[in-house]
């Protein structure tokens, strides 16, 4: 980055500490991201750890250690890299995982599955995924069939499992339409 953009990553840095100093954390956090953004830095995602942290965002904040620990290894800064891994271990033991199950059935009708509108690879599938607590959206897609979706609330810890089901076959077109509703 030119000078003018460390200056501004830099601003929005000190800003960030500011707000946290206040126990502002919830408007640190956008400070920092977007500082880590500008240029990116080590002492940056330590910073963004510290403040996902106090925001209950324990999956993020294990992912900013993590990247900054990969980044003090890279630049051969074994005691930041410990460090970092420190506190990522420390945030690691409450972390919400959530572990995406996909049938057999489904797996044959080529479900496409996607956690919060994102597709995920069959890689990221019956693997507990840190995620942080809140709500979060799984759904399954699958040409000549119905939409299937879960609504998961995850806790501040813990582990949450959902299980994708065989995808109900529609007439062409009406692949995104709500199931019927039961007679009432």
């Amino acid at each position: 980055p030119d000078k003018e953009s460390v200056a501004a990553a830099t601003a929005l840095f000190d800003e960030a500490l500011a707000l946290m100093d206040k126990g502002k954390y919830t408007d640190a956090c956008p400070k920092l991201v977007k500082s880590q953004e500008i240029a990116p830095s080590g002492g940056t995602l330590l910073a963004l750890g510290e403040c996902y942290e106090h925001t209950g965002r324990n999956a993020s904040a294990w992912l900013a250690f993590r990247e900054a620990a990969a980044r003090a290894a890279s630049a051969g800064k074994k005691n930041e890299e410990t460090a970092a891994l420190e506190r990522a271990n420390r945030v690691a033991a409450s972390m919400s995982r959530l572990t995406i199950h996909v049938t057999e059935a489904a797996t044959m009708q080529g479900v496409e599955v996607h956690r919060d509108g994102v597709p995920l690879k069959s890689a990221e599938l019956d693997t507990p995924s840190p995620l942080d607590a809140g709500k979060h959206v799984v759904e399954a897609i699958a040409p000549g069939h119905r939409t299937w979706s879960a609504r998961v609330v995850l806790a501040s810890s813990g582990n949450v499992e959902v299980t994708v089901p065989p995808l109900e076959l529609v007439a062409p077109g009406q692949e995104n339409t709500p199931p019927p509703k039961p007679p009432e």
